[in-house]
């Protein structure tokens, strides 16, 4: 800090010296002391903040995460790059995930991914029933912090015994991920049944969580994920995919990284863009038509579902709900609103991190589907 005001004050005092030695015109020489005053009063509060957070303890609790492989290969991590979905789980392992608040252990759970990177489903019947399920999403999805048995796709398998589920969702996915693993795999070969269904959950809680924010690249979501992610943009009417957020627009990659290390710009929860519109909803929509269509090309007797997770009307998203049906249904995509089926925040239907939904969330919506879809 000594040596970056020692450096600021030499920058400050060079330029009064060139406005005093050359001669230049009254406007302009009073535009480059208001532009120094304000570029010295910008860093003065960057830099007050900064060692401000510094010095103020945090009151609140300590929340963190450890996973850790207990079966299989251990080399190369829980999660693993990956060219085509950005990242994925590490293939044919076993992982003990336990989460603690401070002293507390909130869950001590096991996740068993196969060698295809899903999650397994302890019912499973290895390509004996007759159709398939497969579940695409994020960590609700995928079942943070609940055991195999405790998911989604296994409590669908207990309610519709004639399907298989795959549960293909992941901790961060959005729905581009839905997307990139049709269009650029051999997910054909991945399943046993030739018809069936696929169900995409689509989140709406909270930020980090929100679909929206990961179908776009939204600032705060790249800062915080820090990783390759599909890029899906918008041509016209046309969807096209360029890489991934980092290397497939680097100039606003590197935009947001420098905007999102000001001290200001956190302390004021800025984001671009700062509002989800309706050419976000647009892409979003796009995305998961698109994945419903390519699906459908690629295992023909599939329906495809997009399932709106619970939300309360408390979260920005929720006013994005009706627009967003609205879109869905004007590209043909089919939709189980399940907006209010329960509050998501009360704590017998997320787990103890207060986010997560819990076995008994998972249960309700996966009897619902069956109920819905009236398949047994």
């Amino acid at each position: 800090l000594i040596v970056f005001f020692q450096m600021l004050f030499i920058y400050l005092g060079t330029i009064y010296v060139m406005l005093a030695i050359f001669r230049i015109p009254p406007l302009l020489k009073t535009t480059l002391l208001i532009l120094n005053w304000v570029l010295l009063i910008y860093i003065g509060l960057e830099s007050g903040l900064f060692i401000y957070s510094r010095l103020t303890p945090d009151s609140g609790k300590s929340f963190v995460i450890e996973n850790k492989i207990i079966e299989g290969n251990q080399t190369t991590g829980v999660t693993v790059n990956d060219s085509i979905l950005g990242y994925k789980p590490n293939a044919g392992i076993k992982i003990n995930s336990v989460a603690r608040q401070d002293d507390e252990i909130l869950y001590d759970v096991t996740y068993t991914i196969d060698k295809y990177s899903r999650r397994m489903t302890p019912l499973a019947g290895d390509g004996r029933k007759e159709k398939f399920a497969l579940f695409f999403g994020c960590s609700f999805t995928f079942g943070d912090g609940l055991n195999d048995n405790q998911t989604l796709s296994y409590y669908f398998g207990e309610a519709a015994q004639k399907f298989e589920p795959y549960n293909y969702a992941y901790s961060g996915y959005g729905p581009q991920q839905m997307l990139a693993k049709i269009e650029g795999t051999d997910l054909k070969s991945e399943i046993k049944q030739n018809k069936g269904i696929a169900v995409y959950v689509f989140v709406g809680l909270g930020y980090w969580m929100n679909h929206f924010h990961r179908a776009i690249g939204s600032m705060r979501f790249c800062r915080a994920m820090s990783v390759e992610y599909p890029y899906y943009y918008l041509n016209g009417e046309k969807l096209e995919r360029k890489d991934g957020f980092i290397s497939g627009r680097p100039i606003t990659s590197l935009l947001y990284g420098l905007i999102g290390m000001s001290q200001i710009a956190e302390r004021l929860n800025i984001d671009i863009p700062s509002s989800i519109g309706s050419k976000h909803i647009m892409l979003a929509s796009k995305i998961i038509s698109e994945s419903a269509d390519k699906l459908k090309l690629l295992l023909r007797d599939t329906e495809f579902y997009l399932l709106i997770y619970p939300i309360s009307s408390n979260y920005p998203a929720y006013k994005l709900i009706e627009p967003f049906k609205v879109q869905l249904k004007n590209y043909g995509v089919k939709i189980l609103d399940y907006s209010n089926l329960f509050d998501p925040t009360d704590p017998m239907y997320c787990i103890s991190d207060q986010e997560h939904p819990s076995s008994v969330a998972n249960r309700i919506i996966a009897n619902k589907i069956s109920e819905d879809l009236d398949i047994k």
